[in-house]
């Protein structure tokens, strides 16, 4: 009886999380249009105001494409680029596929056009978790089987998005640009003070900190909320 006590718990759980995916407050766009691949929307805002170019992303294959972020971040902050990397598995470990739902969220920018031929997607909404086993990452399975490379790029904004949420962002703006810089043709190794007032602008929302063992220790203590271990970092 205690277990099927327990099952039924379990499913009431997964279930309220799946209503409550309806009306979260943030989530990962993407942009699809047909006859072309779907692009993440921090890199098609980027491309329509001409900020960016992202030539190289394109003829990336998967492996690469998943590592820019971390490799990048790396050159800068080596111990956040190995929580970035921990995050991005944790974001699979922590993922539910959600049929026959529509997600719906805030618009956070202005001045956005695309074709008719084209529309754009909430693919991913997240939240925090209250018990142990609760899922943080919902996805409309519909649309994440459609993405292709697109996966990774989406992967690294939620990844992104829940430093920025830990520390009181209340929109994906500079995540989105942010992120968007370091997937970039445009991004420089060598302009080490954009790259760091850049990534802790946006995780730090808006507090630029460049002791790295101190954002480590804020990020962590925020991500303690959502069960999250940070080791060997």
């Amino acid at each position: 009886m205690k277990k099927i006590l327990i099952i039924i718990g379990l499913i009431i759980s997964i279930f309220a999380q799946a209503r409550e995916t309806s009306r979260v407050g943030n989530g990962g766009r993407v942009i699809f249009c047909k006859g072309r691949a779907p692009i993440l929307l921090d890199i098609y805002e980027s491309q329509y105001n001409g900020t960016y170019t992202f030539h190289k992303l394109e003829f990336m294959e998967n492996d690469d494409t998943d590592s820019l972020l971390p490799n990048r971040v790396g050159l800068f902050f080596p111990k956040i680029a190995s929580l970035v990397k921990n995050l991005k598995k944790y974001f699979h470990k922590k993922k539910q596929f959600v049929e026959n739902v529509s997600f719906k969220i805030p618009d956070d920018f202005r001045n956005l056009y695309y074709e008719d031929s084209c529309s754009l997607q909430v693919v991913a909404v997240q939240r925090q978790p209250l018990l142990s086993f609760d899922k943080v990452f919902f996805l409309n399975k519909n649309l994440w089987n459609q993405l292709g490379k697109a996966q990774f790029t989406l992967i690294d904004h939620e990844v992104l998005y829940l430093l920025a949420i830990l520390n009181g962002a209340k929109d994906s703006v500079k995540v989105r640009q942010t992120l968007a810089y370091f997937l970039s043709d445009q991004f420089d190794k060598n302009d080490e003070q954009k790259a760091i007032s850049k990534l802790t602008d946006a995780i730090l929302n808006g507090s630029i900190e460049l002791d790295e063992d101190l954002i480590i220790g804020r990020l962590c203590d925020g991500l303690s909320k959502y069960r999250f271990q940070c080791e060997n970092l």
